[in-house]
Parts: structure tokens; sequence; C-alpha cells
């Protein structure tokens, strides 16, 4: 399915592919599809199967965050074991937080944000597998995954029953085989909302309940602590080693895309170094190649301050787009968005 996406044209390098659409944190539409799933003998009680692209940009819509996308390269439920956790994560955090300019996300593994309101409904015992904080401006968005191994039917009879108590109200809901939805919002605070998703697994042994709650002005109650960079992720496999690393930077997310013509990588950096410097470093790692450079546009990046460059090698079998601007969560890195289509 097709994701909204920020404002602004798809680069040009990026070939459109089959499958569901995603946006970069950095805001850039990415194409990747899901890995599939077979469908298991029906028990005498329907299963619920992974959850479809549509409900996650339900969820991700209902926050600051809006508009699914992200790194949706696991599929969401795949097993009962711990593979249900981790698809889990990959997927619904980074779309919760994909695409987003100007906002600051802090990610909790294994325990709640900090601010999230203590009297939002939960389900008894349930283990909280990651959940995150994202601040743009005095609002918080807060997503929560929890799992638990009570029946699907049971986690959503439950928080039926306590979104028809006071405080609290449900708004819609959906029923299906494949999960169930509800909204819901605060009868005396119309800054609190909320979306709810329960889905089983595949095998039915254990269900996924995802929380999304959006609270308007309610920043000063979380905490954005301060940013840690963190170890730098591995480039993906099959990235071109013509196109080097920023020295001394960190990578903090990438992606790619396997087609028969060819692959499409996008990888982001960051570093202390300033925006210029980092086009500088690339228009002469490219130009000493003999490559073809030229200034690229920058209003397709949606980083603040972005300056750009476009680059073809010889007989244009691999081009891409560099973008350097300033990075939001820290006013003292700068971040590089490397755009690379590799022709088969």
């Amino acid at each position: 399915m097709s994701e909204e996406r920020p404002s602004g044209e798809k680069p040009a390098e990026q070939r459109p592919a089959p499958g569901s659409d995603a946006v970069t944190v950095g805001g850039y539409a990415y194409s990747v599809v899901p890995d599939g799933v077979a469908a298991a003998d029906a028990p005498p009680r329907a299963p619920r199967r992974r959850l479809p692209w549509a409900w996650i940009g339900a969820i991700v819509v209902v926050g600051i965050a809006a508009a699914g996308g992200g790194w949706l390269a696991s599929s969401l439920l795949d097993d009962g074991g711990g593979g249900h956790a981790n698809a889990t994560v990959s997927s619904v955090i980074n779309a919760f937080s994909a695409g987003q300019d100007g906002t600051v996300t802090r990610r909790y593994e294994g325990a709640l944000p900090p601010g999230l309101p203590g009297d939002i409904p939960s389900y008894p015992d349930a283990d909280v597998v990651s959940s995150l904080a994202q601040f743009t401006g005095e609002d918080v968005a807060y997503l929560v995954v929890y799992h638990t191994g009570d029946a699907a039917d049971d986690v959503v009879a439950h928080f039926d029953e306590r979104l028809g108590e006071d405080p609290w109200q449900g708004d819609a809901g959906r029923d299906r085989e494949d999960g169930d939805l509800r909204q819901f919002s605060k009868i005396n605070d119309p800054d609190v909302t909320g979306v709810l998703l329960v889905a089983e697994s595949q095998e039915r042994e254990s269900t996924t309940i995802v929380l999304s709650v959006q609270v308007i002005a309610g920043a000063n109650n979380g905490d954005k602590g301060e940013f840690e960079p963190g170890v730098s992720k591995a480039l993906p496999d099959g990235f071109p080693g013509e196109v080097p690393a920023y020295p001394d930077s960190i990578a903090i997310e990438s992606a790619f895309q396997h087609e028969p013509a060819g692959d499409t990588f996008v990888v982001s950096f960051i570093t202390k170094d300033n925006p210029s410097s980092a086009i500088e470093f690339y228009r002469d790692a490219f130009g000493d190649k003999g490559w073809d450079v030229t200034d690229g546009d920058s209003s397709q990046s949606p980083l603040p301050g972005a300056e750009a460059i476009t680059f073809a090698s010889d007989g244009d079998n691999l081009s891409g787009r560099v973008f350097a601007g300033e990075f939001d969560e820290d006013a003292n890195y700068a971040r590089i968005d490397i755009q690379v289509s590799v022709d088969k």
C-alpha cells in the first residue's frame, strides 16, 4: 500500500518498485518489499495474520509523527517466538518515527517512556517490548509495543471494557481477522487521544499490543534527554565501495532495495563537521574519480540549511545524490544523506 510521503518530489534516482512505500527518518521516499509469510492451516478460530501496512499507517497517523513509513523491511508477527518481538520493534517503532522534520525521538527498550500518562489503559502483566516518545514543538506522541501470551480476543475484550469507563471513551473501532483496532479519547481532556492495535501471531502463540498516544502541549511532561549518537551502523551489503563513508562519521540509518534492473541504497551519517565541508568532501572524492558532479536541488531535502550535489560515474551505471544539512536532534552535528543507484 502507498503511504503518505513528505512534501517534495521523489528523488529521480529511486526506482519505483512494487510493494509498500516507506519514508526514511530523513524524509526521503523509499520503496521496500515486506518479507512474505506462508499462510498456516486454518484452526477452528480464524487466526490473526501479520499486520497489514494500512493498519500500521492508522497507528502512526494518530501520533505527531503521522504518515507511516520507515524501514518496513521486516514483517510483523511472523512467528510466535523471539522473531515476533524483533519484527514488531523493527517495523512499528521505525514506522512511527519516520519522515518528520523538526522532531526529536527517544526510544526505550523494555520500559515505558517517561511522561506517558499514568492512567492510560493497559493490559495486566503484558511485557513492554519497546517504546518511544517523539517531541514536536510543545507536543509529544508516545508509542508502546507490548507482548502477552494471552489470546487476542481476551486482550480486546479487556480494552473494550476499560475504554468504556470514565474518563475514557472509545471513538471508533474495526475488527478483522488480521487484527483489531480501537481509537479512543479522554472525556475530560481533549488534548489526549490514542489508537490501539491488537494482533495475534501466525501460530496464535502470542499477542502484540501496539499503543499510540498523542498529548497536545504535553512536551513539558516528557523527557527529551540529550542526544546520544550510539554505535555506527554497518553499511548495507552490496553498498558500492566507490562511494566512501564520510571520515569520522556515524552511520545512523540505512536501507537497500534489490531489483532485476539494479540496486538502490540510502545511507545517513552524522558528523561534527559542517554541512559545507561534507558536500565539498564528496564533490572532491567523486571529481577525483573523473565522475560527473553537479550542484543538486537542496529543496529535495527536508534537512534545515541543506546543500546538495548529484553524481554519476563513467558510463552512468552508478549515480546518486548527496544532501548535507543541520541535524535536528543535536545542533552539534550535521547530517549527510546519500542516495545511490547501481544499474546491472
